[in-house]
């Protein structure tokens, strides 16, 4: 098990607990349609792999790459194709059913760090493992009062250019068994 430098990026798709519970009826439809849009993150995310897909998120890293590349660039790229296969979806559907008609409250938030992962082999899978994989998962679960963002840790922060760092605003998180960090959006 060798430990690499990567940068780790979930995409995550907001109001989706609400969007399920309120298509509780439309269970089928409903799922089909947050595929839809996770499958347009997925394929945006080129140069990125997809570590796993954790129920309405896309964790993915990228061994030795460039932060600033992956949060200014593919990130928007992400962000913007979500954007187009929701009007897509919106403006192509034939249905009324509540599934149809809650899309719209769909968001996409990301959080992005970069740190030390170990790859592990459990059978056949493999799984990303270590403190940085348990921080940005944590990150999830912030203070951040806007419904769509990226949030990232200071290392990414620092990486990105000047304008962009300037924009971002300062957060600190007491995340869960990790204390305090520091972090942008």
């Amino acid at each position: 098990m060798a430990i690499r430098r990567a940068v780790l990026v979930i995409a995550d798709i907001g109001g989706y607990t609400a969007y399920m519970n309120w298509n509780r009826m439309h269970l089928v439809h409903a799922q089909m349609a947050v595929a839809a849009l996770l499958e347009s993150v997925i394929d945006a995310a080129k140069g990125m792999k997809l570590a796993k897909l954790e129920g309405d998120a896309a964790f993915f890293w990228a061994p030795d790459g460039d932060a600033q590349e992956l949060v200014s660039d593919r990130v928007s790229r992400m962000h913007q194709a979500f954007l187009n296969k929701r009007a897509r979806i919106e403006n192509g559907r034939g249905c009324r059913c509540e599934s149809c008609e809650q899309l719209k409250s769909l968001s996409l938030k990301f959080v992005a760090h970069e740190g030390e992962v170990a790859e592990q082999k459990v059978q056949r899978r493999s799984e990303l493992a270590g403190v940085d994989v348990i921080l940005v998962h944590r990150m999830l679960k912030n203070q951040v009062p806007v419904p769509e963002y990226v949030l990232m840790t200071g290392v990414v922060a620092q990486r990105l250019d000047e304008p962009v760092r300037a924009a971002c605003t300062a957060l600190v998180h007491d995340f869960e068994g990790l204390g305090q960090t520091p972090t942008y959006y």
